[in-house]
């Protein structure tokens, strides 16, 4: 069965971190919905979970890996300790999703929300020429200020 773009509804990403020597735990859940072309940005509805870390220890082995993903892919500052259970923040992200349909980058990340029961596709089967973050104006840098984006991409005119 073949996806059409129009039908994912949201679009999510998991982050995790090293501990343990090695082993991957869980940090952050994101999901955002997809609007429609005309619905302002002011309308979307986006959640994002971060998981407590209490009692995980960080080995010589982790540190390094988690000091990347901290500065090169994840928002979450080096060391944070997260705000929810693994229980209760993807408890918190099957109610936001639902029966929507998710769109996520990469296989583990499909794995990861199909284990939480929710309906996923993984987005280059739906939109095989995705253009990459550092492709658009700005060249990859996120606004500091989310005010500064701008209503409308430039993809949609």
């Amino acid at each position: 069965m073949t996806t059409a773009v129009r039908d994912v509804e949201m679009v999510g990403h998991v982050h995790w971190f090293q501990y343990e020597n090695g082993i991957r735990f869980l940090a952050e859940i994101g999901v955002s919905e997809v609007l429609p072309f005309g619905i302002p940005e002011d309308r979307r509805r986006a959640i994002l979970t971060s998981v407590d870390k209490t009692g995980r220890i960080e080995y010589a082995k982790d540190r390094p890996v988690n000091r990347v993903a901290s500065q090169n892919i994840s928002c979450l500052p080096f060391g944070y300790e997260g705000l929810h259970t693994k229980e209760e923040a993807e408890r918190k992200i099957i109610r936001f999703v639902e029966d929507k349909l998710l769109a996520v980058k990469g296989h583990d990340q499909k794995v990861y929300f199909e284990s939480l029961g929710l309906t996923v596709v993984e987005l280059k089967s739906v939109l095989p020429c995705c253009p990459k973050y550092s492709d658009f104006p700005g060249g990859g840098v996120p606004p500091k200020d989310l005010a500064s984006i701008p209503p409308q991409h430039p993809l949609q005119t």
